[in-house]
């Protein structure tokens, strides 16, 4: 999400700074295909480079001190002691490459658009610089996946709880993708009073989150406090009537 995250602020922001997608990069697992496409991506000496050539921000400068910054290599290579260098201005010029490229994706971006073409724009984006997962395609945060699924437990179990009191026993035992559907399953263990509070008893259930594969991706315990049926915390939550059934 960090990574999703920063690529949209070099997007909003334009200017192409090179402390950030330098951060970025630094940060950020590129796709297999993005990094064989610019001959393995050497962030650390792209680091160096950036910095010896003097680039704050703006795409030009990208452009005009690096490729300044490889005719000095080149011309430094010439010389017997230097010969070390011969192959560092074709690098540097990868880079150039790259962030030709890189600049001109985040350039797409639509100041007005609808939804679905942000997204679009969005997933075309992550797919190219941030997709660098063994998974090969973008992994949800697995925190967010536990927020979700304890989300969608919630109406059936703790919507009128006093407190949430632990999770445990989480297990992650599948990765959830950008585009999954999640389900979410409970069940209650144990309902018990409350030692310390008489308008409470303490609830303990599992809880396991399922895609639309039929797979378990999380599964937890969660430990929370309920109001007990006649408490006075709760007592205006429904309305009371002394009307009788009439069906």
């Amino acid at each position: 999400m960090r990574r999703v995250l920063a690529l949209l602020e070099l997007a909003r922001e334009g200017s192409f700074s090179r402390a950030k997608v330098m951060e970025f990069l630094t940060e950020t697992e590129l796709p297999r295909a993005t990094v064989e496409q610019y001959d393995r991506v050497r962030t650390s000496e792209w680091e160096t480079y950036t910095r010896e050539a003097g680039i704050v921000e703006g795409i030009e400068q990208w452009r005009e001190r690096l490729a300044r910054l490889a005719n000095e290599k080149r011309e430094r290579a010439k010389d017997e002691r230097f010969t070390w260098l011969a192959d560092v201005p074709a690098r540097i010029e990868t880079l150039v490459r790259f962030a030709e490229d890189f600049h001109a994706a985040l350039a797409e971006r639509a100041e007005e658009a609808t939804w679905g073409e942000h997204l679009a724009f969005l997933r075309s984006l992550v797919e190219r610089y941030a997709a660098g997962t063994r998974f090969e395609q973008p992994l949800v945060n697995s925190a967010f996946t536990l927020a979700v699924v304890t989300g969608l437990t919630v109406p059936d179990t703790s919507e009128n709880a006093a407190a949430n009191l632990e999770w445990t026993d989480i297990k992650l035992p599948k990765p959830v993708f950008e585009g999954d559907t999640l389900h979410a399953e409970s069940e209650i263990l144990e309902v018990r009073e409350s030692a310390s509070n008489p308008s409470v008893g303490i609830v303990s259930m599992r809880c396991r989150g399922i895609n639309q594969r039929g797979e378990v991706v999380i599964e937890f315990r969660r430990t929370f406090m309920a109001y007990r049926r006649g408490a006075p915390e709760v007592a205006h939550r429904f309305p009371h009537t002394d009307a009788e059934w009439t069906v």
